[in-house]
């Protein structure tokens, strides 16, 4: 279990101490290959150890993933060319990137399946954790 510590400055002086603990990596080595995705359309192919989108809109699906109602800590990065990639999500976006980076955010899904999307994306998905958010707490 991963531990994470933090202090987040509210208004004034008032600061509260985060202490998140996180769950394992659910996202195995491989995720890149097509055997991963129960959906995997035509826009995407492999790369080294990346996932590549030619610039046309499409689907990469994995079905039976989430935990319903369960919250997440979601990273991916991208290295792009033109276009929009939207992240681990299913129905609304949890997280998109428009230019090259790396984006983390916390999501609670609504059903068990992942889907990332390219939106006339060109270029590569070169990351993609998630760990389940299994306690939080904080201190006043």
């Amino acid at each position: 279990m991963n531990k994470l510590i933090g202090i987040v400055a509210s208004v004034g002086s008032d600061e509260r101490k985060i202490v998140e603990y996180l769950g394992p990596e659910l996202v195995p080595g491989g995720w890149w290959l097509s055997g991963y995705w129960g959906v995997f359309e035509a826009n995407w192919t492999e790369g080294a150890l990346s996932l590549i989108s030619d610039g046309t809109n499409g689907f990469l699906v994995k079905g039976t993933f989430w935990e319903v109602g369960k919250s997440y800590r979601v990273t991916f990065a991208a290295d792009r060319v033109a276009g929009t990639i939207y992240g681990p999500f299913i129905n609304t976006p949890g997280g998109s990137l428009s230019v090259t980076g790396t984006i983390t955010y916390d999501y609670i899904p609504l059903t068990t399946s992942m889907s990332i999307y390219s939106s006339g994306f060109d270029g590569a998905l070169t990351a993609l954790s998630v760990k389940k958010i299994l306690k939080r707490e904080e201190d006043e």
